[in-house]
């Protein structure tokens, strides 16, 4: 389908940008078992002609500063793989995912992989509950990845990539309950346990 830009927007010659045409594509396997869980394979794509994206410039009109956009032809392909145990032994619980792929950009001489996007993201948790007791355990990778969204713009006035991923970060929280009508939970949790 299309994709207008946003009402206002403009692009880098101060004109309207053109309509985005975007064509999606998933397909993919699911495996379910009854008590367990179920996990899924999927493999998706997505291209992108004349995508509407943020070009790091920017106008000042009518005292409002205005980010500008471009419009550039770009991809996506990759693949997912997603794991859910709902109940096992019938206190544990997880999941586990983890998405890999490539991007690429028209740039002027071809296509370049779109240094904006992470190329792999996954993540895992546990989840244990027992006689009042609870227990979760979730873990995060992103690798590096680089935007100019939300930078400041140097002294030159220009606005450069900045690095952003690269990072894994692991949560853990313990609990317990008491009480019946009024539950009362006692708990300690450890943010970013590998710093």
């Amino acid at each position: 389908g299309q994709i207008q830009p946003r009402r206002g927007s403009l692009d880098v010659d101060l004109n309207k940008p053109q309509n985005e045409t975007r064509l999606k594509l998933d397909v993919g396997l699911r495996s379910m078992a009854s008590g367990f869980g179920q996990v899924s394979l999927v493999g998706f794509m997505t291209s992108q002609k004349d995508a509407l994206v943020l070009s790091g410039q920017t106008h000042e009109l009518d005292e409002r500063i205005m980010e500008l956009y471009l419009n550039r032809d770009q991809e996506q392909y990759g693949v997912e793989l997603d794991a859910r145990i709902t109940s096992l032994f019938s206190s544990l619980q997880g999941f586990f995912n983890i998405t890999a792929m490539k991007t690429r950009a028209k740039e002027d001489d071809g296509f370049e992989v779109n240094k904006e996007y992470p190329e792999l993201i996954t993540s895992g948790g546990l989840y244990y509950q027992k006689n009042g007791i609870d227990i979760t355990a979730i873990g995060k990778f992103v690798s590096s990845f680089e935007n100019n969204r939300f930078a400041a713009p140097a002294a030159d006035g220009k606005t450069y990539p900045q690095p952003l991923g690269d990072f894994f970060v692991a949560d853990l929280n313990a609990g317990y309950s008491i009480g019946t009508n009024y539950i009362t939970r006692f708990y300690v949790q450890v943010r970013n346990v590998l710093d």
